[in-house]
């Protein structure tokens, strides 16, 4: 099996793949669910979302402090300079990565490879953790760590940022929603009773990314969770599923988010 268990106290595993060599565009590297954090400075050669379970502590990024307790968390991309304290008993879980997939999200969803989030599920993630955990004892598929860990940083990254107006969460749900269908603006615009100049510069700012770059993201991600799944359908029938009438346009959108075709992935499995 390649795997490395660390520590059996922190349930902290890592991956001892050749990540270098790997054809994936994202290689899950190690997780913890419970770690004593020590204070950290610097820099580190890889890519990383931390959430905190207990304690009190701070992360400081670009001279800024954002105070560390239960329920907050943040990302950091590779060699992105940070630092965080532990003031008071801190308990973190986290995963890491590398790849440039992440390199991507972290420019669609970060101004400067930084992200810090508060009020965060936290047994949402440590049940995500604890997946690709059961990944790593189990098949340790490399493909599917991918898959799992793309995800979960997907799934932090492109999260609704608090205070959002009401218009925005409702344009968001009928995007989740009607992912399969043809959305347009005007469509949105008028679902949510405001002017389609409004809609868009509002989600911009709110969220980030463009909501044309929202919707592909999400139906990409889709896709792969559809690809890399037992029982597989035919490529033609995952880009209608996941709203790509054209399986051309699909594939060249989904080997320039994942670095190979929807095929390749699927034969990697």
């Amino acid at each position: 099996m390649n795997i490395l268990q660390i520590d059996n106290n922190y349930r902290m595993l890592a991956n001892t793949a050749d990540c270098e060599s790997s054809p994936f565009p994202i290689v899950f590297r190690n997780l913890c669910e419970y770690y004593e954090q020590e204070t950290v400075r610097g820099k580190r050669a890889f890519h990383q979302i931390l959430f905190i379970l207990e304690g009190e502590g701070e992360v400081i990024h670009n001279g800024i402090s954002y105070p560390l307790k239960r329920g907050c968390a943040f990302f950091t991309a590779s060699l992105v300079p940070v630092e965080y304290i532990n003031h008071r008993g801190l308990i973190s879980a986290f995963l890491t990565v590398t790849g440039a997939t992440v390199d991507a999200l972290s420019d669609a969803f970060t101004d400067d490879g930084f992200k810090y989030a508060e009020g965060l599920d936290v047994d949402k993630y440590l049940s995500k953790l604890r997946i690709i955990r059961h990944e790593c004892e189990t098949d340790m598929n490399q493909a599917r760590l991918s898959s799992l860990s793309y995800e979960f940083f997907v799934d932090f990254l492109a999260q609704r940022k608090s205070g959002a107006p009401e218009y925005l969460e409702s344009a968001v749900k009928y995007i989740e929603h009607n992912m399969a269908s043809k959305i347009t603006l005007e469509e949105l615009a008028h679902f949510t009773c405001v002017s389609v100049s409004k809609l868009s510069h509002g989600f911009k700012k709110y969220y980030g990314v463009s909501i044309f770059d929202y919707i592909i993201e999400m139906r990409l991600r889709y896709a792969r969770n559809l690809i890399l799944s037992p029982g597989r359908a035919m490529t033609k029938d995952v880009a209608h599923a996941c709203g790509f009438p054209d399986t051309g346009y699909f594939c060249r959108a989904y080997k320039r988010r994942f670095g190979v075709t929807p095929r390749e992935d699927g034969r990697s499995y």
